[in-house]
């Protein structure tokens, strides 16, 4: 399947990548055919983007095209979805989404709602939305380097509810700090650990078993593989 993708990416067959997705997200779960298949597929196209054996534009159909299919495994198990929503969003200035889309699909495959706030959201306007809605749980990813300071840490002196905060991504320095008792922070580092830590905190329960959530997607740049 990997060398499927690649191959089909480079001659620009947004068809064929579209079926090869679809196939891929048939026979396996989200997170073995994230890490098992795209994971791998996506870094091997940014390595030959860095090569210069193939252009941008191969990058950008491979990485649209498998959006366009998460979101089609999220929007087929909407009305299942019940409970609280998780937050899914990216450190500001963060720009690659693709694990959060792929957790979306993850989480709405069991049955757990989600409200993705998607790319580059600034820190004030993550913490307002907080405030309003109110959650369980958010998961914030990070590929880029995060400073130990995190401007977020600081802004959750207004949390006054119980909320677990869930990071995941190689951008997390080792430590962080906050100064609010009903904040817990958790840190993941693979795609089961992922929908296990989040499906837990948000009040259900299940048993996952499913690999990496791409802890790979800062070494090399890709399509949303860093």
């Amino acid at each position: 399947m990997v060398e499927s993708i690649v191959s089909t990416a480079t001659a620009l067959d947004g068809q064929g990548l579209s079926a090869i997705y679809r196939q891929s997200l048939r026979q396996h779960t989200v997170g073995d055919a994230w890490s098992d298949i795209f994971v791998p597929a996506l870094s091997r196209i940014g390595e030959l983007w860095a090569d210069g054996e193939v252009g941008i534009e191969v990058e950008h159909l491979a990485s649209e095209m498998l959006q366009t299919e998460l979101r089609g495994v999220s929007r087929a198990n909407r009305l299942r979805l019940v409970g609280p929503p998780v937050v899914l969003a990216n450190a500001d200035n963060e720009m690659h989404h693709l694990p959060l889309l792929a957790l979306e699909a993850g989480l709405a495959g069991n049955s757990v709602a989600t409200l993705f706030l998607g790319p580059r959201l600034p820190t004030e306007s993550l913490v307002d939305a907080l405030v309003q809605t109110r959650p369980r749980v958010l998961f914030l990813w990070a590929s880029l380097a995060r400073r130990y300071r995190e401007p977020l840490w600081d802004g959750l002196h207004t949390i006054d509810w119980p909320l677990t905060v869930v990071i995941g991504g190689p951008g997390w320095p080792e430590h962080v700090a906050h100064h609010n008792p009903h904040v817990t922070i958790d840190r993941v580092a693979d795609f089961a650990s992922a929908l296990r830590v989040l499906v837990a905190a948000n009040g259900a329960g299940t048993d996952f078993a499913g690999p990496d959530l791409g802890a790979d997607q800062g070494s090399r740049r890709g399509p949303e593989a860093t």
